[in-house]
């Protein structure tokens, strides 16, 4: 089978024994109209496709494919008109409202670089050249697959003959390597810290939450009978809008044993602030020179450790980080901790009874 342009359909060679033995071959030329199939027939191929050129004009009239395509091509004209279309047709409504808003600056910024170029004369070297004026972080990789998939759009709809960026290799960069909070940095950082700031500490590196999940949390997702948090939604630190958590296996239930909210004030949910905490946390870090960590992400990585280290079940430690893969849970944000003693090393090891039994484990 030969798939002519996109639109026109495709063409096949075909094989037919009658009764008597006699073997004919013949090809079959066939496309859809209104989800029926139309088939026209010819001795040779170039007699196939001449007469399936010749049905569709008589099916569609003088607006043939390539009328269509150049309609198509004179609307997208600029890259900017492209990437406006793929962003309504093909992102709008299908990310999360927080995540749109960055994912959308993103878009802005490629407009500003390659907007008014031509969609059909962009070439891989400008783009090379773009991508190694950005720094090597993560935004350029995300900038990076946004100009890719959105140009593959354009080939796949024939606006464009090829993506130029096929041809131009994934931006790589260095990972910050985030790690947990040794036994000896947690009492320390714990001691240094002002009492609220303290408390805090202590109640993200005991229940893994991330900071945006913290912020969005209430009273009413403490249940004190059942003794766990209700995770569900996480407050963007940047535009301040709230959203459902980052994947699905992030909305859940996170446990606690009694001493969590003996050191934590429930009363203080809702006074926090992202700048507030990152600005204190940061002040301790620098004083203890605490280095190769993250202001709060951090605190989600010694959660995962600690109950490594007191001998929960991997796919407990999963359920309680909500990650939807164990890989992620071991390989990323579990290390393992010099021996020693801490408050949270002490409270993490009353919370193992309390998931054993919950999750039937000895």
């Amino acid at each position: 089978m030969r798939n002519l342009k996109y639109g026109e359909g495709s063409v096949r060679q075909c094989c037919h024994t009658s009764k008597n033995g006699i073997t004919r071959r013949y090809w079959q030329g066939r496309f859809y109209n209104d989800g029926k199939q139309v088939s026209v027939y010819g001795t040779t191929k170039e007699e196939c496709i001449k007469n399936l050129r010749a049905k569709r004009r008589e099916v569609f009239g003088e607006t043939s494919q390539r009328n269509v395509q150049k309609a198509t091509e004179k609307r997208f004209v600029y890259y900017a008109d492209w990437l406006d279309e793929w962003l309504t047709s093909f992102k709008s409504g299908k990310l999360r409202q927080d995540y749109y808003v960055e994912f959308k600056k993103k878009v802005d910024k490629i407009k500003q670089a390659l907007g008014k170029r031509r969609l059909n004369s962009i070439q891989p070297l400008e783009l090379l050249h773009f991508f190694n004026s950005l720094p090597r972080i993560n935004n350029t990789v995300k900038i990076y697959d946004i100009v890719n998939s959105s140009l593959q759009k354009a080939e796949d709809f024939g606006i464009i003959k090829r993506n130029p960026c096929r041809a131009v290799e994934r931006p790589t960069y260095e990972k910050q390597k985030r790690r947990a909070f040794e036994l000896k940095e947690q009492t320390a950082i714990l001691d240094a810290l002002s009492p609220g700031y303290s408390a805090l500490f202590f109640f993200l590196c005991c229940t893994g939450l991330r900071i945006g999940e913290f912020l969005s949390l209430t009273k009413d997702d403490i249940d004190f009978v059942r003794h766990c948090i209700t995770v569900d939604s996480s407050l963007n630190a940047r535009t301040g809008t709230e959203a459902k958590t980052k994947t699905a296996a992030g909305t859940r239930k996170v446990y606690f044993a009694d001493d969590l909210f003996n050191i934590f004030d429930i009363n203080a949910l809702g006074t926090y602030t992202y700048n507030g905490i990152k600005k204190a946390f940061d002040k301790v870090y620098s004083k203890l020179e605490i280095k190769g960590i993250s202001a709060t992400h951090s605190c989600r990585h010694t959660f995962a450790s600690m109950l490594y280290a007191v001998g929960v079940p991997d796919k407990v430690i999963q359920a309680q980080m909500g990650h939807a893969a164990v890989s992620t849970t071991l390989d990323i944000y579990t290390d393992l901790l010099l021996y020693g003693n801490s408050p949270i090393y002490e409270y993490i090891s009353k919370l193992k009874a309390v998931l054993s039994k919950t999750y039937s484990f000895g």
